[in-house]
């Protein structure tokens, strides 16, 4: 986590995989790798379960076991599918419930890209906003672009997400925005109207 979060306060983004159903995962524990990387807080993410393929170490290992099923086909060669091979510590079907679970978990505690983009982008900025070399201030300037340009989401999240806490998030980050940035009248004013027009669409869509 701490390697995360350096990463992101020099404003580079992450993106995480999480791979569910190894020989080593239980329910207890698969629970707690989910949570773990949910405090990651990547930009982007992929959680899908183990697929043995063909050609690997694994797939070899598992025909030994007598553990890859019959009905396995090449059609099954995609992101999702956990019926192909006999877990080791889990009941058929029981990686769907923590693929939820994983999905349900990164909705609520949170929330949409760009809350991430907003957090990212200020603590970045409060990195580099008081170096003078050519480099840092094109940077700090960038990032108070990103900032206030993902701020005119907040509006949006903090109206319609079903999760108080990313609400909570939302305004939290909002404030740091006009703390932080300062934006000038006229980007505020730009960012108004942005942040009514993307809440105006997001409450469409929530009908």
């Amino acid at each position: 986590k701490e390697l995360f979060e350096d990463l992101h306060r020099h404003d580079i983004h992450t993106i995480g995989s999480l791979v569910l159903g190894f020989d080593f995962h239980t329910p207890e524990n698969m629970k707690e790798d989910i949570d773990r990387f949910v405090e990651l807080k990547t930009l982007a993410y992929q959680i899908s379960p183990l697929t043995p393929c063909p050609g690997t170490a694994l797939y070899d290992r598992m025909i030994e076991e007598g553990r890859i099923l019959d009905t396995y086909r090449w059609e099954d060669f995609h992101l999702w599918k956990d019926e192909v091979f006999e877990l080791k510590n889990l009941k058929k079907g029981q990686i769907k419930e923590f693929f939820d679970y994983a999905h349900e978990k990164i909705r609520d505690d949170v929330g949409p890209q760009p809350l991430h983009v907003m957090e990212v982008a200020l603590n970045s900025y409060q990195n580099v906003k008081d170096k003078t070399d050519e480099l840092h201030a094109f940077q700090a300037v960038r990032l108070r672009y990103m900032a206030m340009a993902a701020a005119s989401y907040a509006r949006a999240i903090k109206k319609y997400h079903q999760s108080a806490k990313v609400r909570e998030r939302a305004a939290m980050l909002e404030r740091r925005v006009k703390k932080e940035i300062r934006p000038n009248p006229v980007f505020a004013a730009v960012i108004d109207v942005a942040s009514r027009f993307i809440a105006s669409r997001i409450k469409q869509k929530v009908k």
